[in-house]
């Protein structure tokens, strides 16, 4: 029997009441059906959060920075292991608390394009596409590959939710069709079709007029229907009682818990779903519907192995936490400050304020007077305290107005990096690695100071 058809065994067997009790974030037990109680709320957005003492990598947004999935697949790995490893250890003092649990409310893959959000840091940034690859690498190594999910991803906050976050709660993001599917549900769908993350969170706000935790349009068309969501939505922490506290979209928690419920909200983190008998005895929810959504939870709690005998994540050790991954530790945080092009680490520092420059006027240039191919010789010297810097134009047959603009250009990145003119050193490495995009590279004579030249070869 699969998990799916365990799990309609199981809800089959529970009453209305103890169904309705299993979609709060805070479920209790039930013991005749061997069902521990389970609070669903945990975070792992850069290590598992809020459950003592656990390895801290970079913020989401700098191990994004590295552009590197299988580093991002690791650093999700040895997260999942510490947070099984603390469920494992929990459990044996009986029943898990907030932040005990296996239900990661994490990865965060909103699109990060304005500053004023204030929760940028969660997320990888402005892009799409890399949200979308990287969440996905984080989704595998948080759930595992193994008969059972090591523990549970859910992608979060579904959607359109980039600020802003003082208006959060009643604020509506108008969207048109194509920015909606090719910006801000993007990753989403590329995270559900590669990695399977078990989970959704939506989000507090509006979209196009409906609440995110309650949408038809989102959850039950877009979600289900296109995307081909099979696994279970929990709403963002009292969201759905922003319906009618702040959405002005129903007047009661009763008449909210229903329409969320009915649109695919499964599990409720909030007080919102203690007014589902309400609904019930008002006629405007059913059984049938609540007990789809129990179902799903349902599958969830025993695809984690929670009910099992046999699960292979049971054997973590509480002491996981090594060296391996302090090592890890180490590597994401250097990572994060590089960039890489064409396989070559370009450092991250004054990056986009001058890689343009050096590129246009050095690489693109040669390349343009030379397609041939040829050498650029940059002779550093110092004069009397000056840094002097000429371009031997030998074999390249760049024009003298544009030796001067390069000459221009590259003295003032080389002075303003430049050690010896009091700044980071990180000058050459950054001449190198611009040069390396566009296929050349870089040697010296010696080490960089007087006399030194640098041959730049395309």
């Amino acid at each position: 029997m699969d998990f799916k058809q365990q799990a309609k065994a199981l809800v089959a067997q529970m009453t209305l009441e103890e169904k309705c009790e299993q979609m709060r974030y805070d479920a209790p037990a039930i013991e005749r059906l061997g069902i521990p109680a389970y609070n669903w709320w945990n975070e792992a957005l850069h290590g598992v959060a809020r459950s003592g003492a656990a390895t801290v990598f970079p913020q989401a947004i700098a191990m994004a920075a590295a552009f590197n999935a299988p580093l991002m697949e690791e650093v999700a790995t040895a997260i999942s292991d510490e947070a099984r490893a603390k469920y494992n250890e929990f459990k044996t003092y009986g029943e898990t608390l907030i932040y005990q649990g296996l239900t990661l409310w994490s990865p965060n893959i909103n699109i990060f394009r304005d500053p004023r959000w204030g929760r940028g840091h969660e997320t990888y940034g402005e892009d799409p596409y890399l949200t979308g690859v990287l969440g996905t690498a984080y989704i595998r190594g948080l759930q595992g590959n193994g008969k059972y999910y090591k523990c549970d991803a859910t992608l979060k906050h579904y959607a359109v939710h980039s600020g802003p976050e003082a208006k959060r709660h009643g604020f509506d993001a108008v969207v048109n069709q194509k920015d909606l599917y090719e910006i801000y549900l993007w990753a989403f769908q590329y995270c559900i079709d590669h990695a399977k993350p078990a989970a959704v969170m939506g989000a507090y706000n509006r979209v196009n007029g409906e609440a995110a935790c309650a949408s038809q349009t989102l959850l039950r068309d877009i979600l289900r229907g296109e995307f081909g969501f099979d696994g279970y939505v929990v709403s963002d922490c009292g969201a759905i009682n922003d319906l009618h506290g702040d959405h002005g979209l129903t007047k009661t928690a009763a008449e909210s818990t229903a329409l969320a419920i009915k649109n695919g909200c499964d599990l409720n983190c909030g007080s919102a779903y203690r007014s589902m008998g309400e609904a019930l005895d008002q006629g405007i929810l059913d059984e049938e519907t609540i007990t789809r959504s129990v179902e799903r939870l349902m599958e969830t709690r025993l695809r984690l192995g929670m009910l099992a005998d046999d699960c292979e994540y049971d054997a973590i050790p509480y002491d996981v936490a090594n060296e391996v991954i302090e090592v890890l530790t180490v590597s994401a945080a250097k990572k994060q400050v590089e960039i890489h092009l064409n396989g070559e680490s370009c450092v991250m520092n004054g990056i986009r304020r001058y890689l343009y420059e050096i590129i246009y006027n050095l690489c693109d240039n040669a390349i343009r007077y030379n397609k041939d191919g040829g050498k650029v010789t940059v002779d550093l010297k110092n004069k009397d305290s000056n840094i002097i810097l000429s371009v031997n134009d030998t074999g390249i047959g760049i024009p003298a107005e544009h030796q001067s603009r390069i000459f221009e250009r590259f003295y003032r990145v080389y002075k303003s990096h430049s050690k010896e003119t009091g700044g980071t050193g990180l000058g050459l490495s950054i001449v190198k690695h611009a040069v390396a995009y566009h296929g050349g590279k870089v040697t010296l004579d010696s080490k960089v100071g007087k006399g030194t030249t640098i041959t730049v070869v395309f």
